[in-house]
């Protein structure tokens, strides 16, 4: 019986591509799920004891990585494990050094820095232990292209993973519930960024008289890549589209900060749901 030359080749790579995707989807063995106790450093937020672990390798010059970075909202399911893998260039490890200068490898100074490719300014001796669990889990894991993650010891692409809900569809369910269609054109001199960015919703922060947002969170507020922040507060409430906000929605003097979200003041849970989980610790100490 003959046999193409064609036809055995056809079966071999199918052989191959078929032990090659059996291989991907076996779990090893050899590689180190992270725990909280000895890689809490390295956690992008505080442990959630109900959530799965989820590995995340990135390259701080990564174009991808830093838009990765800014959905990691998304990610809110998980607890996510960042380890810093310079493949990139010489440029990409030089950087990724002076972060174990830092306190710790992943806070929110280095992931804003990273995000607006700006230097981190880190005193101090170097972690060499925080270096070492880093470069072990990269060791382990091997990634030769970032960002790249891994969950339950399989290798997974970022639409594979269980997203959070879209922050827009939170939005838009909240929003149904508004009375109150809210013209922010009107109210632009109130913004943080001059001009509102079409495809965000639209967010005010009333601030009790003695409350001052610093320049950081001010910062943080203009680079919300979900929400298009409006404050108000006592520098500008002699303005006359501050006090004409007040009016629209009923708020004058408050003791706490005021969130309202498309015409809809929003509840405690709500604000938990719409507020990007790398904005609600610099917020919540504003609320003291």
């Amino acid at each position: 019986m003959k046999i193409s030359l064609g036809i055995l080749l056809i079966a071999v790579f199918a052989a191959l591509f078929q032990t090659n995707a059996q291989a991907q989807s076996i779990p090893n063995p050899l590689l180190i799920v992270p725990d909280k106790e000895t890689y809490s450093d390295f956690l992008m937020e505080p442990w959630k004891d109900d959530a799965p672990v989820l590995v995340a390798f990135k390259d701080p010059l990564c174009g991808y990585c830093i838009k990765a970075l800014k959905q990691r909202a998304k990610l809110e399911n998980y607890n996510v494990f960042l380890f810093w893998s310079p493949i990139l260039s010489e440029n990409s490890k030089l950087k990724v050094n002076t972060f174990f200068y830092c306190e710790k490898p992943v806070t929110e100074e280095i992931l804003d820095a990273v995000m607006l490719r700006r230097e981190v300014a880190c005193e101090g001796s170097e972690k060499s232990e925080l270096r070492q669990l880093n470069d072990q889990m990269m060791a382990r894991y091997q990634p030769n292209f970032v960002p790249q993650y891994w969950f339950g010891g399989r290798r997974q692409t970022f639409a594979q993973l269980k997203l959070s809900k879209s922050s827009l569809d939170i939005v838009k369910q909240i929003e149904s519930l508004s009375s109150v269609k809210i013209p922010w054109k009107r109210y632009a001199e109130l913004a943080v960024n001059e001009g509102t960015k079409g495809g965000k919703a639209n967010i005010a922060l009333v601030l009790p008289s003695q409350v001052t947002l610093s320049n950081d969170t001010i910062t943080k507020l203009k680079n919300d890549q979900t929400l298009n922040w409006f404050v108000l507060s006592q520098d500008t409430k002699s303005n006359k589209r501050d006090m004409e906000f007040r009016m629209l929605n009923n708020i004058q003097d408050v003791k706490h900060p005021v969130y309202i979200l498309e015409g809809k003041l929003l509840t405690a849970d709500e604000q938990k749901r719409v507020i990007p989980s790398d904005l609600k610790g610099v917020l919540s100490q504003y609320s003291s």
